[in-house]
């Protein structure tokens, strides 16, 4: 569990160096004395927002280049050894969110997990191959696109909120459905407001949307129910999160949109007051 000065973990360190699959399993496998658990380090960015899986697939695609000439012959074995590697790192950080040792549905439900460790071509590659058990529900009755929104954000790097945008993003495209299908418990929260709740913005920076945006656009109405955990309007949910300064601008920007495609939040709660 060392850490480098830059924060990157061994696991990091041995993915992007090129480390072998039994190197890169031992690591996600320590013995059952070790403080830390592997799955940990599976999503544990270095200060840079490189992770893992994104150092898996930058050597996958540097060697992909740089054997074109003879990609055919190599094509196998590089896939073979990417998806070995990606497959240990999203299993165990599976691991941490399972509650009894339960196995994770598909790649899909592990990768919305790590979210924000998924680079975008890797994500991409992911829901290429296996995008079938999107609508399958996991051991706490939870969507894929449930664990990617509710899943806590560390947001240190803005790379690190772009990954886990696209992630929704490819989710909702390939089932746009699940914005209208509430989370599972007692009080069932919308998608949306779960979002809001997890600190996620309307806008990713340097791109036209995000994932409170796109998951508008997939169920307009939840803008202006209430939300069934609070009582709060969206607007006033989005007010109560507490953020880095860093993000303040982004958080009032998602009040700002909600409030001008949903201006009448504001009459309806004084209304509720008075």
């Amino acid at each position: 569990s060392f850490l480098t000065g830059d924060n990157s973990t061994p696991l990091l360190i041995a993915c992007a160096t090129g480390a072998s699959a039994e190197t890169i399993n031992a690591l996600l496998n320590p013995p059952s004395n070790q403080l830390t658990h592997g799955g940990f380090h599976a999503g544990f960015p270095d200060d840079q927002g490189a992770t893992p899986l994104s150092e898996v697939w930058k050597r996958f695609d540097y060697k992909r280049k740089r054997q074109m000439h003879n990609w055919g012959t190599e094509k196998i074995r590089y896939e073979e050894e990417l998806w070995t590697n990606v497959e240990a790192i999203l299993n165990a950080g599976w691991h941490l969110y399972a509650e009894r040792g339960e196995k994770t549905p598909s790649m899909v439900h592990s990768a919305a997990y790590l979210a924000e460790s998924c680079p975008l071509a890797l994500t991409d590659a992911i829901f290429d191959r296996h995008h079938d058990p999107i609508t399958v529900r996991d051991h706490r009755r939870m969507l894929p696109l449930h664990i990617a929104i509710c899943t806590p954000s560390s947001h240190r790097h803005q790379v690190l909120k772009e990954n886990r945008a696209h992630v929704i993003h490819r989710l909702l495209e390939l089932y746009p459905n699940a914005a209208r299908m509430s989370l599972p418990g007692k009080r069932p929260r919308s998608p949306f407001c779960t979002a809001i709740a997890s600190g996620l913005d309307w806008h990713v920076a340097g791109s036209s949307s995000g994932p409170l945006l796109k998951l508008w656009q997939c169920a307009p109405e939840a803008i202006a129910s209430r939300d069934m955990e609070t009582g709060l309007y969206p607007f006033l949910l989005a007010a109560t999160i507490e953020t880095r300064q860093e993000n303040n601008a982004a958080k009032v920007n998602t009040i700002f949109n909600i409030l001008r495609l949903y201006p009448q939040a504001v009459q309806d709660m004084l209304s509720t007051v008075i």
